[in-house]
């Protein structure tokens, strides 16, 4: 797998990383979701497509900007 700083949308996911549903209440607010996965890498959470192609990358709002993140 690509490093998680280099993870970027349209990143191919091989199938040794551990998918995860998107959780009911998530699934819930955001409708759109319902049909993808979710995987957690260093500092970033991966929402994942069907085909374990990554959708969208987000920063982990749980790592300190100590820890890697960026502040504002």
């Amino acid at each position: 797998m690509p490093k998680p700083s280099r993870v970027r949308a349209d990143t191919e996911l091989p199938p040794e990383i551990e998918l995860r549903p998107v959780p009911d209440d998530l699934a819930a607010r955001v409708p759109q979701t319902k049909d993808y996965s979710y995987a957690v890498t260093h500092d970033r959470v991966l929402l994942v497509g069907t085909s374990r192609v990554v959708a969208g990358v987000f920063a982990d709002a749980n790592v300190p900007v100590s820890q890697g993140r960026r502040g504002p």
